[in-house]
């Protein structure tokens, strides 16, 4: 049975790691993140790094083969934003094109794990009921606010900048709020955003200021199934920076940086 609701893009630099010369630094429970997901999300990458300092930094880390789909440089709107109308288009097309594929194909075509995994993407996910693009199902996690314009404001979270804290545990708590999201199975993921997001305000830099309605129970741990209008909260500021040098274990030394 496939568990899969949501798509999940991540940013890399600041967000899952910081490079500093010929210093990785892997950000606190990083790994950890990527595996405890992985079976409730299609993993995504969206950076504005590329193709070959991206792939080399996932290696390095060990989790390249998580992630469904990677989005370079060349993949940024004009402007240079992140547009996740650009991820759901490619999935949409990619899933059209093996379809036909399969059908013409019939029981000679082979299907690699990649393919397996995109066929598996229930079009709720892709499509909403008037058949358009579904931004109900989607989140990126981006350390820049640029990121989380007009149509996708809500569909963020962002995450402060991570440099060298080894004590920094950001993603450990974005871990635990998503997870939440997911045993709750969530429908709307931006009425969960926006209603909840201030929850974790200490670990990210700004909430939208959008209203929505959820049940109590998701929260508050009202074990009924009342319904309430929660207000955001909003201002909030990010948390202070750390001076605190990273561990040595936390290290890996690379032989080139690609800019």
């Amino acid at each position: 049975m496939n568990k899969k609701k949501y798509i999940l893009v991540l940013d890399l630099d600041e967000t899952l790691f910081h490079t500093s010369g010929n210093n990785l630094y892997i950000r606190p429970g990083a790994v950890d993140f990527i595996k405890s997901l992985y079976p409730y999300f299609y993993l995504i990458v969206f950076t504005a790094a590329t193709k070959n300092y991206a792939d080399e930094m996932l290696d390095k880390i060990g989790i390249s083969n998580y992630f469904l789909k990677k989005f370079y440089r060349q993949h940024l709107t004009k402007s240079g934003y992140k547009d996740l109308k650009t991820v759901l288009r490619f999935l949409i097309q990619e899933k059209v094109k093996y379809h036909n594929k399969l059908i013409k194909g019939g029981s000679n075509f082979k299907k690699s794990n990649y393919i397996n995994e995109l066929m598996n993407i229930n079009n709720n996910i892709l499509f909403d009921k008037d058949n358009n693009i579904n931004f109900n199902n989607i989140i990126i996690i981006d350390n820049l606010v640029e990121n989380f314009k007009d149509s996708q404001s809500a569909n963020g979270i962002n995450i402060i900048d991570f440099t060298i804290d080894k004590k920094d545990n950001c993603l450990k708590m974005i871990k635990e709020f998503l997870l939440q999201m997911v045993f709750l199975k969530t429908k709307n993921v931006r009425e969960y955003l926006c209603n909840n997001l201030y929850f974790i305000s200490k670990y990210i830099k700004y909430i939208p200021t959008s209203n929505f309605t959820l049940p109590i129970k998701i929260i508050a741990g009202n074990k009924k199934n009342s319904k309430r209008t929660v207000k955001p909260k909003s201002n909030v500021k990010p948390a202070a920076k750390s001076d605190v040098k990273p561990a040595a274990k936390s290290v890996v030394k690379l032989k080139k940086k690609n800019n």
